[in-house]
Parts: structure tokens; sequence; C-alpha cells
């Protein structure tokens, strides 16, 4: 459930506000309220509203200095400003300091409703990159989790030392793939000659070092591009990929469609 704190020197005002605001409909409820800047910065730093609903010229600390404020102490707040016809320059300010919204006085209910409603979409869609993002970068972690342990296991009596070899080298290629290995560092890595971990890694993988990269690297692009908050860019960087427009046309090569295309119709591809 979302909170909303209403800020304003003048009590009716906030009494009104909080009759006006449509609680249940839009499944909110009131974090508090104070008459002024400083008393309200207090109060949000408690409270972490998710909606700070401010008059904008206020005695003390107005609505721009409690907007300051708010980035340090209740980041993840939304603010709706409130202003007088006269102080469009302040609310112009207000919207260069980040604000959600604002409304004139006096607070039309309907206009209100739709701000509130904006505002809680707007709210939604940042929780949703975030936990995309969360996402995207918990499955990179668990990939270097899992890699690890194949570097770590010992070669056992129905291990093959090629086999062995090879998995480790697969191993390494996918426990960071925001980096680009090459066979020689590979190869250095494991102690062997690149020449030896070229010829063993083809036999038992049946694909060369290079063609194997290229494939996970892919294979986890078309993971990746389904985050809709990850820019064709992010999923180039984070599979080590310096250049975009070479990924992208690495990715086409393999999979027959851009990343756009591909993106826009992952269930066709």
């Amino acid at each position: 459930m979302r909170s909303l704190f209403i800020v304003d020197d003048e009590e009716w005002v906030r009494k009104l506000l909080k009759r006006l605001v449509p609680w249940k409909d839009l499944d909110l409820v009131l974090a508090g309220e104070a008459s002024g800047g400083s008393q309200a910065l207090a109060l949000c730093a408690a409270t972490r509203p998710s909606i700070v609903l401010t008059d904008i010229r206020m005695p003390g600390l107005d609505g721009i200095a409690l907007m300051r404020g708010l980035k340090e102490t209740s980041p993840s707040s939304l603010i709706v400003v409130i202003s007088g016809f006269g102080d469009f320059d302040y609310a112009r300010e207000a919207l260069r300091y980040g604000a959600a919204a604002y409304l004139l006085k006096p607070v039309d209910e309907d206009e209100l409703h739709d701000v509130l409603v904006a505002t809680l979409e707007r709210i939604e869609k940042a929780e949703t990159v975030r936990r995309n993002r969360k996402s995207a970068y918990a499955e990179l972690r668990r990939l270097r989790s899992a890699a690890a342990r194949i570097n770590q296991d010992a070669p056992g009596a129905d291990r093959p030392l090629p086999a062995l070899l090879s998995d480790r080298a697969a191993a390494i290629i996918a426990s960071d793939l925001s980096v680009q290995r090459t066979l020689e560092s590979v190869a250095e890595e494991l102690g062997v000659t690149a020449r030896h971990l070229s010829k063993v890694f083809k036999n038992e993988k049946s694909v060369g070092f290079s063609e194997f990269s290229t494939a996970i690297r892919v294979g986890k692009a078309r993971e990746l591009l389904l985050v809709p908050s990850l820019r064709i860019s992010d999923v180039a960087a984070l599979l080590g990929y310096a250049d975009s427009h070479y990924f992208s046309r690495v990715f086409k090569l393999r999979i027959g469609a851009s990343p756009e295309s591909f993106r826009s119709r992952p269930t066709g591809l």
C-alpha cells in the first residue's frame, strides 16, 4: 500500500486535501501531515512516504527547499507541488528539481485524482525497472557462481583430463561475461599452451574457443534483451562488447534478427 504526506502551512487546506484525495480508490494511506517544510522533512525521513503533496510557498523552509532536503532523506518519495497562479516561476523551478507534477490552486478534485494516478503509475514503473535490473544482475552472479563451482571441481577417476581442461576453460569464459577472455589468457590461467587448449577445447566441445565464447554471450543476450529497463548498449556492455553496433551485428548474424527486432517480438524467434 502506498502512502501520501501532506504539507501546507494552512490547516484548512490540509483538511481540504485530505477530503479530496480518493484514498480507497487509489489504495493510499495518510503517512502524516505538516504545517511547514522543516517539520515535513523530519517526519518524511521517518515515514518515507510514496508521495509528498506540498504547497510551494510556505514560511521558513519552502517547497523548493523541502524538495532539496527530501532528495537526501527520502529519495524514493515523489513530490507533487501545489502553487497559486502567480507562483508559476516557483512551479517551474520545482519541476526542474524533479517534481512529479504540480497543481494550481484552488485544487480541482478530478485533476488531483489524475495527477495522483499518474504519479502512482510512475512509482510502479520505477520499481519494475529496479526489480528487472536486480534480476538481470542476479542472473549474472548466479552464472559466475556456477562457473566458480565447476572451476573448483577436482578431476575424478571417470573424468579424463582433456574433458576437465575444456570444462574449466568454459567456466572461466562464463564466470564474467563482461570480460572478453582470449584463448591465450585462458590458456595461461590454466597453465597450458594456447595451441593445446584450442585443440582440446575443439575436440571436447565440438566447437572452437571463440565460437563457444560468442555463442554463450548471444545466449545470455537473448535473456537480457527481455529486461525492458536494460538498453541495448547496457546489454552489450554486460556481455563485454565496448561497441554496441558490433554487438548488434554479431547478434543479428547468430539469431537472424537485430536486438531491436528480437526485443519487439521475442516469442516469434
